[in-house]
């Protein structure tokens, strides 16, 4: 009886160590839980002389994989690429409101191999500066307040509009679907702002694709949503959708506009949305191709063999 005593309390000590491990794990900062994607790019429209940078600086840093940790947010995963795979510095400094932004960059080489001493706000202009697209959606969260996810896109842009040069205006009250693009593939018919259905055709050897929609404005939200068999499942953006001949790939956006008087006087809010719908046609395997395969493979094979047998007499 003792004895089953003993282990009954050894065991349980063992549970209970096992959950802080796993406490443990689940908040450490440290922990590895995947990767995320980050770029900088300047195409920001200059619109004042005597500026440190005149003209746009065009990609800085091209889309990279980082790191990413357990709790992280943008202004964790930006310093990690920045500072650590860079050897730069991201100056992120807080507002006026306690939260943070990134102010410049300092002390980095591009990719296209230009010193950067430091680049950041006011720099090309009195309200030139840093904007983010977190999964290609501009967002007003502060960078320390904006969680990111396995596989998240984020993309620093620069802009010396206030955004309105970079797809990114305040005033804009259009949700339009502007363009799309696929990983694969070919869209019948053309795309065009007046028509809302299409045809993808796809390789028989394609099984999954991304899909990236243009907007007239990225304060847009979009929602990329996969139809098979009956059923809905809605993906990120860019990541892999697998496709099927027949599946439908719905896109739809939502974008929802507050509007002020000349006197700055709160109007309402305006919201405007769109959607297109795409269907796949996946070409079939054919049986010439099949046979074809079997008969190169075959062909391989005697070659190996005649090969090894040419080699037993040496």
């Amino acid at each position: 009886m003792k004895v089953k005593k003993i282990l009954s309390v050894l065991l349980a000590l063992c549970m209970l160590g096992s959950f802080a491990v796993c406490f443990a794990v689940a908040g450490d900062a440290n922990v590895v839980i995947g990767k995320a994607y980050i770029s900088f790019v300047d195409n920001g429209v200059r619109t004042e002389a005597g500026v440190n940078f005149p003209d746009a600086l065009g990609t800085i840093f091209n889309r990279s994989e980082v790191e990413l940790h357990a709790g992280d947010t943008i202004a964790d995963v930006t310093r990690r690429f920045v500072e650590d795979v860079k050897g730069g510095k991201a100056n992120i400094i807080p507002t006026s409101w306690g939260t943070l932004y990134l102010e410049s960059v300092k002390n980095v080489i591009t990719d296209s191999g230009v010193t950067l001493s430091s680049f950041g706000e006011k720099d090309a202009g009195a309200v030139s500066g840093w904007m983010y697209r977190l999964n290609n959606q501009f967002s007003n969260t502060a960078i320390d307040k904006a969680p990111v996810d396995i596989g998240d896109e984020i993309a620093w842009m620069y802009s010396c509009q206030i955004g309105a040069d970079i797809g990114g205006d305040f005033n804009e009250t259009s949700a339009a679907i502007t363009g799309l693009t696929f990983s694969a593939g070919s869209l019948a018919p053309a795309f065009s702002t007046g028509v809302k259905d299409y045809t993808l055709n796809l390789p028989a050897n394609v099984t999954a694709i991304k899909v990236e929609a243009e907007l007239k404005d990225y304060f847009t939200e979009t929602t990329y949503t996969l139809v098979h068999g009956g059923k809905s499942v809605d993906y990120k953006y860019y990541r892999d959708i697998p496709v099927s001949d027949g599946d439908k790939i719905v896109i739809s956006t939502k974008k929802t506009t507050e509007q002020y008087d000349a006197s700055y006087n709160y109007l309402g809010t305006v919201t405007d949305s769109d959607s297109v719908t795409i269907t796949i046609a996946q070409a079939q395997s054919t049986p010439t191709n099949f046979i074809r395969a079997i008969i190169q493979a075959i062909i391989a094979f005697i070659k190996g063999l005649f090969a090894n047998l040419g080699n037993i007499g040496k």
